[in-house]
């Protein structure tokens, strides 16, 4: 009778373990199979729009007195820009710097599961956050130099020593809300050469070399410490702003597009040739400089009158 019962025990140990392993082996192997398949579901393609805005370096000029010599005046190197590191004969050109850049951008991707045309609105501003430049002492004139009261009578009798230039997609901004900073045009001329060794031989008047453009932006020399709401210059046209809120900028597509907003803004230290020693920062601790940046910022909704007639 014991060795039945003990025989009996056994088989349903044996079973037991049977029901208990292959039990395991099958939630192993469920679980497995679940684990993959919400791999697979996590790995799908964008159905939602999505927004990135990319701020662009910090804007930073600090003014020294190679910024107002003769060597090189108004002048800039292809290639050669303000983050450029100075090497041998390059070193003069860096440190009569007198320019920085920023390149902030705003891009809209939108979702493959969307109908119909999709719209982000968005604002910009520049905010100062540091400016102790001045208009200095001789501006717009100094006897026995070029006389710039002209130009200077369409800025309240002064010329613009540091400027703002700003672009979006190629084309300039020329207005800031309630017009806080002045536009004017064809400041100075801005010649560009290929190389440091072709400004060299190029120094003497008349020119011979180089590209010349002219400098267009805002007189930002006196800016206060705060922010400037840029206004779009295509308000008025749907798709690209608004009629009814002038600071906004429209981006839009439909689905599955990917579209975007390049902005380029250029801080100019300008050389003339009155005296500028007053913007000029120098051994007894007097620091003149610039510090700034673009903000762009997603705006809650988008008017109606931003968008396309459907």
């Amino acid at each position: 009778m014991d060795r039945k019962n003990t025989l009996l025990l056994t088989v349903i140990a044996i079973a037991t373990l049977l029901v208990a392993v292959v039990g395991a082996t099958f939630a192993f192997f469920t679980s497995q199979v679940q684990g993959k398949a919400q791999t697979d579901v996590s790995v799908t393609t964008q159905t939602v729009n999505s927004s990135a805005f990319n701020s662009g370096d910090p804007i930073y000029l600090r003014a020294n007195m190679a910024n107002f010599s003769d060597t090189y005046k108004n002048v800039r190197i292809k290639g050669k820009g303000p983050e450029s590191e100075p090497q041998g004969n390059d070193t003069d050109y860096a440190n009569a710097q007198t320019y920085a850049v920023s390149k902030p951008s705003v891009k809209y991707d939108i979702g493959s599961g969307t109908t119909g045309k999709q719209y982000l609105c968005y604002t910009a501003k520049l905010v100062v956050e540091k400016n102790t430049f001045e208009y200095s002492a001789k501006n717009p004139h100094e006897d026995g130099h070029q006389d710039y009261s002209t130009k200077a009578s369409e800025n309240s009798g002064k010329m613009p020593e540091l400027v703002i230039t700003i672009k979006k997609d190629g084309e300039e901004i020329k207005s800031f809300d309630q017009d806080a900073l002045k536009y004017l045009t064809d400041i100075v001329t801005i010649r560009t050469y290929d190389t440091i060794q072709e400004a060299e031989a190029d120094k003497e008047l008349p020119h011979s070399a180089g590209t010349e453009d002219q400098l267009n932006g805002f007189d930002i020399t006196k800016a206060e410490v705060k922010s400037y709401d840029i206004v779009n210059p295509k308000s008025a046209t749907p798709g690209e702003g608004s009629a009814s809120n002038p600071k906004l900028f429209v981006l839009y597509g439909e689905a599955s597009d990917s579209v975007e907003d390049q902005w380029e803004v250029e801080v100019t230290i300008v050389n003339y040739d009155f005296n500028q020693n007053d913007n000029a920062s120098v051994a007894d601790g007097k620091t003149v400089e610039f510090q700034g940046k673009i903000v762009l910022e997603s705006a809650e909704t988008c008017p109606e009158d931003a968008k396309i007639a459907s």
